[in-house]
């Protein structure tokens, strides 16, 4: 070690005054939030442990358990992956923030919790919001909802104790919810009124990707082993009819070869991905799939007058994002099933009363009436100035590539506005807006930096060339979706463009879209006193990376 005149030393830093006591790029420790414990929570405590180092992370839940979005439909998965990459301990369940303010002078958030009625204060460097778009269930706005004196459920808050069988039973509703609770209901229920006020497409059923067994192959190298009776099973099987539910010999497949099953995953994917040049308006492909749907909804209509003309849409596929619908068209023309079009105008104790007077009694109601949809927090969230983002994004959002907001500096966003939201599939975007978070915060510590804030005049230029593109894609038909704030005609808050195109942008943080603010106000404290990790810890490696056998890439730590 070297020692300084004085004869002290701290951490194997010479001193030298006016500059700071570290080798070249030490990381500075950072403190993290981030808010919801659902999918992207457990992704970045998981990835945060194999990619970063010298960090604190948190992840706030408001709810009982972790899932967030999904709690109610894949849960027992999360649950799986926290206990068995010992995720938990990265977790605080039912803590709700409240609010986070910008701290100019320390270059941190404030952030306001509650748990168990009492809030606290807590501090972070990087802010990371996973919390969701749909994060809030809402009820809809009907005169005396909650007079009635049955069951009421909600399609995000449901009661399995319910029991609908022998029941009269009203759904209302079109979205996906409905279309996946329609036809289960209608199996047990006495009666189904269906409360339908706008037009939706109903794709077919996805067709089976065949796993490939290995029938044919030398012995040995295949599944030879399987019975001809099963494979006779298996091949009969019609990919059109129904979701199809994988078989004892497939899953073991599936689960016994590692290969089989990522290229099998693959090749999903890649079905689901070249498909999306019907996202163009009027190509041949938009207009190919527009006419195959209308032939095959009004076939699992049977040609209904009624339901054909009053559920097909007119404007273009995809305009919202599709939903299966495995079973629901069936559903529809059932005996049992009633269609009402009517928009409800009451609900008594006793049942809903439409605009043309009719009442209609039922035994059930339920309400698959979605999310109350924003594209700013549900917390409060107050950046550089005083600024509420609620104000900055009124009346619509301003956001970089899904994730950073111009004024809330270290502040990320999980899928927000302008992110990959209108196709493909979104574990991939939340992977890649983690690890550009995790990006982020390495620059921040190796650089000794206190705030990154996305410059304005940038993020304004990237939703002029988004807001171009959708001039030609076909959620900017006339249809009414969330995309564009539950109107026809809004400003459309999706990338422009495939999710992979998406992913593909934000792999590359560009830091010069950026306004920085530097520790100590000086952009080359950085540098420290003189020396590089390897030669504080004397490493022969970190010392001669320079000297190798050929001119392969090289880099001093």
């Amino acid at each position: 070690m070297i020692q300084p005149l004085d004869g002290t030393a701290t951490n194997g830093h010479a001193e030298h005054p006016g500059l700071l006591p570290q080798w070249h790029s030490q990381p500075r420790k950072l403190r993290i939030i981030h808010i919801g414990a659902g999918a992207t929570g457990l992704c970045a405590a998981w990835k945060m442990e194999r990619q970063l180092t010298d960090y604190e992370l948190v992840c706030y839940e408001k709810n009982a358990d972790i899932g967030g979005t999904w709690l109610e439909k894949i849960q027992q998965y999360f649950v799986n992956f926290a206990k068995k990459y010992d995720l938990m301990k990265w977790v605080k369940l039912q803590h709700r923030v409240l609010s986070a303010v910008w701290q100019e002078d320390r270059g941190q958030w404030e952030v306001t919790v509650e748990h168990n009625g009492e809030t606290f204060t807590d501090f972070c460097d990087i802010l990371l919001n996973g919390s969701g778009l749909l994060n809030k269930w809402r009820w809809p706005k009907i005169e005396g909802l909650h007079d009635f004196e049955g069951p009421l459920l909600h399609s995000a808050a449901w009661d399995a104790s319910v029991d609908m069988k022998g029941k009269r039973v009203a759904v209302l509703g079109t979205g996906s919810s409905a279309i996946q609770i329609t036809p289960q209901v209608q199996k047990v229920a006495s009666h189904l009124k269906c409360f339908m006020r706008s037009t939706t497409w109903i794709s077919p059923p996805m067709q089976r990707m065949p796993v490939d067994l290995g029938v044919g192959k030398p012995k040995g190298e295949g599944f030879d082993h399987i019975d001809p009776e099963t494979l006779r099973d298996y091949d009969n099987d019609d990919p059109n009819i129904a979701q199809y539910f994988y078989k004892p010999h497939e899953i073991e497949a599936l689960r016994t070869n590692p290969e089989l099953l990522l290229k099998y995953r693959k090749t999903i994917e890649f079905e689901i991905g070249k498909g999306f040049e019907i996202f163009y308006k009027d190509s041949p492909a938009s207009k190919m799939v527009k006419d195959y749907m209308v032939m095959s909804m009004k076939s699992r209509l049977e040609n209904h007058p009624v339901l054909c003309k009053k559920l097909i849409p007119s404007w273009d596929v995809g305009c919202r994002r599709l939903t299966p619908g495995d079973g629901y068209l069936e559903a529809l023309i059932k005996p049992n099933v009633e269609h009402v079009f009517d928009e409800i105008s009451q609900i008594t104790p006793k049942g809903l009363r439409t605009a043309d007077g009719n009442f209609h009694e039922v035994d059930v109601i339920v309400a698959a009436t979605g999310f109350d949809m924003a594209w700013t927090p549900h917390f409060s969230l107050i950046g550089r100035g005083g600024v509420n983002i609620k104000d900055k994004w009124s009346p619509v959002p301003n956001c970089y590539l899904g994730i950073a907001a111009p004024g809330f500096p270290n502040y990320i966003i999980m899928n927000g506005p302008r992110g990959a939201l209108c196709n493909g599939t979104v574990l991939p975007s939340f992977e890649s807006q983690i690890e550009y978070g995790i990006k982020m915060a390495k620059k921040m510590q190796s650089d000794r930096i206190k705030a990154m804030d996305v410059k304005e005049n940038i993020t304004n230029m990237l939703n002029r060339h988004v807001d171009q593109w959708h001039k030609g894609g076909v959620w900017s038909s006339d249809c009414k979706s969330w995309y564009k704030n539950n109107t026809v005609n809004g400003k459309i808050m999706c990338w422009g463009g495939s999710s992979l195109h998406y992913v593909k942008t934000i792999k590359t943080p560009r830091w010069e879209h950026f306004d920085i603010t530097y520790m100590e106000d000086d952009p080359w404290a950085f540098l420290g006193s003189g020396r590089t990790k390897g030669e504080v810890d004397q490493d022969l490696e970190a010392m001669t990376p320079h000297i190798r056998l050929s001119d392969t890439p090289w880099e001093v730590v």
